[in-house]
């Protein structure tokens, strides 16, 4: 069986990984650009924070409670993912994707809803007794705020911090060079012909065709540009809806930052 797969952030390269592993007779298909600027995974902070995303609409409904729940275990399932990869592929006892530990900051230039959502959070956290300690904000590390920004509070979670996405694509890459039904396809998919029931074709972006069984789109906000070449697809489809975001990466020689810094959820996204 020939698998396409579409898309070469995170969730593409792991999806790709897990399709060779359960299915070591298929050929696998990864296409896309390897050097892809621009993408959700090079500009995700990659959080692991479900309790420091607490806010206003977390408890009005089921949904919010029910989105609570479901990033908690999705963190708790962060350990596992790890476990995994340092199974397979390192011998070093240090190898670490996740780095544990986020401060929570009530900044004096935030306003009324992120005082409240600092309480929120800290009044949770005493009803479910998880740790969170209050830390005097001049004491965090690498914490250097201009005067009329500077906090009022903070809490220090132990128990949510990050991903360190450029260790963790370079781990999928490792494991994914190594398998022997895996193929790196390095241009971009065009359209495809769907017959009502499978995809057969798909079209690059230079002109060439790929066969296929199966297709599985892993692109984010550009699945729905490619699934609109078809518009029995595109209809039957959930609509995806995607934010502008920017993100800045700083080296400093003299400091190694290893926790998330961090105010409440202030745009409730």
């Amino acid at each position: 069986m020939k698998i396409g797969v579409i898309g070469t952030g995170i969730l593409g390269l792991q999806t790709v990984m897990e399709i060779c592993s359960r299915t070591p007779d298929s050929e696998v298909f990864l296409i896309g650009e390897k050097d892809h600027p621009g993408t959700a995974t090079n500009a995700a902070g990659a959080m692991l924070n479900s309790i420091a995303e607490i806010d206003n609409s977390t408890f009005k409904s089921k949904y919010g409670r029910f989105l609570l729940n479901l990033c908690e275990k999705a963190t708790l399932e962060w350990e596992t993912f790890n476990k995994k990869y340092n199974r397979v592929l390192h011998s070093n006892p240090d190898f670490d994707l996740i780095n544990n530990g986020t401060y929570l900051l009530n900044s004096s230039s935030g306003d009324f809803y992120e005082d409240t959502d600092f309480t929120r959070i800290t009044d949770y956290c005493a009803s479910k007794n998880i740790s969170a300690l209050s830390v005097e904000p001049k004491d965090i590390p690498g914490l250097f705020p201009i005067n009329h920004s500077r906090s009022i509070k903070a809490l220090y979670l132990p128990s949510e911090g990050f991903v360190d996405v450029n260790l963790l694509k370079e781990t999928i890459l490792k494991n994914l060079e190594s398998l022997s039904n895996f193929r790196w396809i390095n241009k971009n998919l065009n359209k495809f012909d769907y017959n009502g029931s499978n995809v057969r074709h798909l079209f690059l972006t230079d002109g060439s065709k790929i066969d296929v069984d199966k297709l599985v789109i892993c692109a984010g906000i550009n699945s729905r540009k490619l699934l609109r070449s078809n518009s029995d697809i595109f209809n039957s489809v959930q609509p995806l809806f995607a934010g502008v975001g920017s993100t800045c990466r700083l080296k400093i020689n003299a400091l190694k930052q290893n926790k998330v810094i961090r105010t409440p959820n202030r745009g409730g996204a």
